[in-house]
């Protein structure tokens, strides 16, 4: 099924993101903005495990205030950095003169946002697959990096839109972007593009599931679909 064709459930919302179960009562649309930011710097670099309990011990000691939180950018992007190469997190506490918790819920949501960010970066990663016998490699080279359809500048483009505007997930911009995408993709008839295009529009089909998975998932209690 083309992609266009397709219900965009959930995506004409923009996101007004509901509390966690944690006490915390944190809200998602931080981890978004962390996962555009570059790497954390100082002692948010420094974080130790206690296996034990399964807790994830962040250092916030460069923090502004006594109690460190993950809406503090540098908090978030420590614990975002260091969570994939932990196996067993359960937990995660944020170290400075006083301590903050955060549960298995918090967790889940982080990883959720994770998960959807990593999927776009890997659709990105794709190279093309054109097929000009007749023409030399330089010149493919050039009119497939100017191509709107090549995964480095496509799915960057989709995710900067969903993920990139603080503080929060903005499915609408998404959702219309998409649909533009898809509609000039269906008119792209070019020989030479025929592999690249068909794999782009599964590509692009597989995306929208998980993005309205994702949004089904956070939406706040009565926002609904459209």
């Amino acid at each position: 099924m083309h992609p266009d064709k397709r219900r965009l459930r959930a995506t004409t919302h923009r996101a007004e993101l509901g509390r966690s179960d944690d006490t915390s009562g944190w809200h998602l649309y931080a981890v978004a903005g962390a996962l555009n930011m570059r790497g954390a710097s100082g002692m948010f670099n420094s974080y130790q495990m206690d296996h034990a309990k399964g807790l994830m011990i962040v250092d916030c000691s460069d923090a502004d205030v006594d109690e460190p939180d993950l809406k503090d950018p540098r908090c978030l992007r420590a614990v975002l950095k260091n969570l994939g190469s932990e196996l067993r997190v359960e937990g995660v506490v944020l170290n400075h003169h006083r301590e903050k918790h955060y549960g298995r819920r918090t967790l889940k949501a982080l990883r959720e946002v994770i998960s959807l960010s990593s999927l776009h970066d890997q659709l990105a990663g794709q190279e093309p697959l054109p097929n000009f016998p007749g023409l030399a490699r330089k010149e493919i080279q050039v009119r497939c990096g100017a191509c709107q359809f090549n995964p480095a500048s496509l799915f960057v483009r989709l995710k900067e839109l969903l993920l990139g505007d603080l503080p929060q997930i903005d499915f609408p911009a998404f959702s219309a972007e998409f649909a533009a995408r898809a509609r000039e993709l269906e008119r792209h008839r070019y020989k030479g593009c025929q592999h690249c295009t068909a794999r782009t529009v599964a590509d692009l089909s597989f995306l929208l599931s998980e993005v309205e998975s994702f949004a089904d998932k956070i939406l706040a209690p009565g926002q609904g679909r459209k």
